[in-house]
């Protein structure tokens, strides 16, 4: 899933990255100090006018309900294959938690507030959920990021520079499995061609032409591809950088030609991103074929 948020970052995170970044202790804290201010701050306590354990009660609710809309959001996103705006998931959570929240106070007891009073506690909610949007992209998501993917070839190099011994540091490579689990099935991963969506089920298609046909959801396969070099090109689509042997772009559409000689559909809002990375694997390709100079 892409994910698009308000300082104008760009990232690409699998549901299980999305997962672990929101139990991230950073995530966390965050949550709870923004939560922490603005029952510090109370802007509604001329409305919500409730005992101890009412004021308790109306703050949990409101954050519960808040992270089920969001979480609901981004997973209805991720199941769609549409990319998320943060802004928007936001605003729509902030929104409907504050519709409800003030609506759960007067179950509480709370005298029934006027429409100024759900625009006043929405437009503070939504300023406090945008700094904590900015706050969590600009500092908090790229060491969040460094902890759920690992280090890479920058840190390495920085920690060899800083090692006052001179000695560089050994890093073995992640040994990678032979074979992949996809959607309870077991394949050889290198024989994995491309996967294709068809309606409740997910074809997989192999290096010799045979395919097999899955029960399961698209983003579940792709979930379970992540240790193959690969790339969801279209919402129904999902090829192999092994199976990629050309680009087509003509008056029918962009799609990549395959090992197998088919065409896959490339999504009109991803052609320049899956474009250059087709691009990019065919000139690997012919570097790899070119004759060394001298032989």
């Amino acid at each position: 899933m892409r994910i698009q948020f308000m300082n104008g970052t760009k990232i690409d995170m699998t549901w299980h990255e999305m997962q672990r970044a929101l139990r991230h202790p950073f995530f966390v804290g965050l949550v709870l100090i923004t939560s922490a201010i603005i029952i510090i701050l109370r802007p509604d306590s001329d409305v919500v006018q409730l005992n101890t354990v009412g004021v308790t009660l109306f703050y949990a609710n409101g954050v519960v309900v808040f992270m089920t809309l969001l979480l609901s959001s981004l997973y209805a996103s991720h199941r769609l294959g549409k990319t998320v705006i943060t802004a928007v998931v936001i605003t729509f959570s902030v929104v409907w938690a504050s519709i409800w929240g003030l609506y759960f106070a007067t179950l509480l007891g709370a005298e029934k507030p006027e429409v100024s009073d759900y625009f006043l506690v929405t437009a503070f909610n939504l300023t406090f959920g945008f700094l904590a949007e900015v706050i969590f992209s600009t500092f908090l998501l790229p060491p969040i990021l460094k902890d759920i993917r690992g280090g890479g070839t920058k840190e390495r190099l920085a920690t060899f520079i800083e090692d006052t011994t001179g000695a560089l540091p050994v890093y073995a490579p992640t040994p990678q499995p032979h074979e992949v689990e996809v959607l309870g099935q077991r394949f050889a991963r290198s024989q994995i061609l491309y996967v294709q969506a068809e309606e409740h089920y997910v074809r997989v298609t192999l290096q010799d032409g045979q395919s097999q046909l899955l029960r399961g959801k698209i983003s579940d396969a792709c979930d379970d591809l992540r240790a193959v070099s690969g790339m969801r090109v279209h919402r129904s689509h999902w090829v192999a950088a092994g199976a990629v042997v050309g680009w087509r772009a003509d008056r029918a559409g962009h799609g990549i030609e395959t090992a197998l000689g088919t065409t896959i559909p490339v999504a009109r809002n991803r052609q320049t991103e899956v474009k250059a990375w087709a691009q990019s694997l065919l000139r690997l390709q012919e570097m790899k074929k070119a004759p060394v100079k001298g032989a």
